[in-house]
């Protein structure tokens, strides 16, 4: 017979539940694309409608190990959210990298241009 999760909670010890609370925020912080859209309450198909390409290729997309990071910033910001790129030296400093992110003004410029082209 299972017992409910809060009778085991009780019998946990000290150090026990401080593990089992370390876990469960290092999953709430990791997550898989497909993971994060789910806990955005999103779909393939909605995930498709906002990228403009079919539910294959978000499911394709999801199941990658490797991809362009404006493909990525795209996925993310379809999202609602924003992609950051850190990198963790051998000392454990984590430094943001800067290099790949969007500037603002020149995706402003490249809209524009964009927009009075399609004119």
């Amino acid at each position: 017979m299972t017992k409910p999760y809060k009778l085991l909670r009780k019998k946990m010890s000290l150090a026990a539940k401080h593990q089992s609370e370390v876990q469960a925020q290092r999953m709430l912080i990791e997550m898989a694309l497909d993971e994060l859209r789910q806990a955005q309450e999103k779909t393939q198909q909605d995930m498709a409608g906002l990228l403009n390409v079919n539910q294959a290729a978000v499911s394709k997309l999801e199941s990658r190990m490797d991809m362009l990071i404006s493909t990525l910033r795209k996925y993310v910001e379809a999202l609602g959210a924003q992609l950051e790129i850190n990198a963790r030296l051998p000392d454990g400093t984590i430094v943001r990298v800067t290099q790949f992110e969007a500037d603002d003004k020149e995706e402003s410029k490249k809209k524009i241009s964009a927009t009075a082209a399609a004119r």
